[in-house]
């Protein structure tokens, strides 16, 4: 890829398999990097396998007790990122990782902190 796009997405559940279809199709037209999603709704060991074509790793923090929560972050087939390391909430609010490309070092985190206590 000759830029770096990242796109945030908030997707209000990744359980379809229509919708996951729809989302990954709609980010790959957009020529996504890195996808960063939140709210993917997946529940602790029961996270679909999600290697599809265009985007080849893909990363997750779920929440062991609520299926309304989760983010993850997804990451292009050419956007080769060596992860070194990786940081995940086990309540599924945030997911860092850290890795290398082309002699340089890249963070990305993607954080899911839904405001509960909006005033009316």
């Amino acid at each position: 890829m000759a830029t770096l796009k990242i796109c945030p997405f908030n997707v209000r559940g990744l359980n379809s398999p229509a919708k996951r279809s729809q989302i990954i199709n709609l980010l790959r037209k957009q020529q996504v990097s890195v996808a960063m999603l939140q709210e993917t709704h997946f529940k602790k060991d029961h996270t679909p396998r999600l290697n599809q074509l265009c985007f080849s790793q893909w990363f997750h923090s779920v929440s062991p007790s609520s299926a309304s929560k989760g983010v993850s972050i997804a990451l292009h087939k050419n956007f080769p990122l060596n992860v070194l390391s990786s940081l995940i909430d086990p309540e599924g609010r945030y997911l860092f990782i850290k890795g290398t490309l082309d002699n340089q070092t890249f963070t990305f985190g993607n954080i899911y902190a839904p405001n509960t206590t909006q005033s009316k």
